[in-house]
């Protein structure tokens, strides 16, 4: 494989987990938003929104999980998104930035100190 397939391929991945990190990032952040609002009646709108069934059994059983869920909940799947998220971007830009953090060496153990000399480079 050339030096050039393989930082197109890195690009690739970073692109990807930007994206994703992105994505879930915005996602965290509205759950945030979420936590003290009514969550069954800002569902029963979105049903109502895309044109669902809400008398299907399926439907009413979603309907069912989300009303009972609880702020706590809310509050901890946001916070657990958001720093999933804050790890992709971090790996996407790591990659983009062609950064190789968390090096194994030959006797399989890290190299904490190749890792903060590339950190210091960026």
């Amino acid at each position: 494989m050339t030096a050039r397939s393989h930082h197109t391929g890195l690009a690739v991945i970073a692109v990807f987990k930007v994206v994703k990190g992105l994505l879930l990032l915005f996602f965290g952040l509205g759950l945030l938003k979420l936590v003290h609002a009514e969550i069954a009646t800002l569902f029963s709108l979105l049903i109502e929104a895309l044109h669902l069934n809400a008398d299907s059994r399926l439907i009413h059983a979603l309907v069912l999980k989300v009303d009972a869920l609880q702020p706590q909940s809310v509050l901890l799947a946001g916070l657990v998104s958001l720093g999933y998220a804050g790890m992709l971007l971090v790996e996407g830009l790591g990659l983009w930035a062609g950064a190789h953090l968390g090096r194994v060496s030959d006797g399989g153990v890290d190299e904490p100190a190749a890792s903060v000399r590339t950190l210091r480079g960026l």
